[in-house]
C-alpha cells in the first residue's frame, strides 16, 4: 500500500487489492480500507459455486 498526504491534510492510501481511498485522517483511511476488503471478501464468497 501507498500513503499521500495533501497539503489540505487528506491522506490517500492506494491499495492494489480496491484501489484508491481517501480520507481526513490516516486512521478513518485504513478502516475503510478494511472495509472495502471486506465487503469484497463477501462478494466473491456470495458469487462462489457451491
Amino acid at each position: 500500500m501507498i500513503a499521500i498526504w495533501t497539503h489540505e491534510g487528506t491522506i490517500i492510501v492506494f491499495d492494489p487489492e480496491i484501489g484508491t481511498v481517501a480520507a481526513r485522517s490516516e486512521h478513518e483511511a485504513w478502516r475503510e480500507v478494511e472495509r472495502r476488503k471486506a465487503i469484497k471478501q463477501e462478494r466473491r464468497a456470495a458469487t462462489a459455486p457451491l
